[in-house]
């Protein structure tokens, strides 16, 4: 009876070790990135399609690097970020608070332009690892909640 309880947890404990490696981990996260369809993300987690005619990624594979709008003037991110959805943006703020918050203290909105932010982004974006989605996301919630 001994014997079988110890090969059980065995078992099971190299499951969890092979379902949990980053190869595995990696491959999840892979199929659960949106995808582009006719120009537009299609990201399942989100009810509005994002338009990305515009957008320097146009491939749910992207690396992190890259950054959304990167040749769209300031004045038209800012009208984009500002038609996101409000939940985006609420996705965005928790965003804040995990992702910038692990290198410095966490910025807060309303301390700065829409202007500023868009430029505070395209830098700190890619060096934060953000993937599109994150970076729209956080995006959207810095410049809906910008200094006026």
């Amino acid at each position: 009876m001994k014997n079988l309880i110890f090969i059980a947890l065995i078992t099971f404990s190299l499951s969890v070790l092979i379902n949990c490696s980053p190869k595995v981990a990696t491959k999840t996260a892979a199929s659960q990135q949106p995808s582009v369809k006719n120009n537009v993300l299609v990201d399942e987690k989100h009810v509005e399609p994002i338009e990305v005619k515009d957008m320097e990624i146009l491939d749910a594979n992207a690396t992190a690097t890259s950054t959304p709008f990167a040749n769209t003037p300031d004045d038209e991110q800012i009208k984009i970020y500002n038609e996101m959805a409000p939940l985006r943006a609420e996705i965005g703020k928790k965003l804040v608070t995990v992702r910038c918050g692990k290198c410095h203290d966490t910025p807060q909105a309303m301390n700065k332009p829409a202007e500023a932010w868009i430029h505070i982004m395209k830098k700190m974006g890619p060096k934060a690892k953000l993937n599109t989605d994150e970076y729209l996301e956080v995006s959207a919630y810095l410049v809906q909640n910008a200094k006026k």
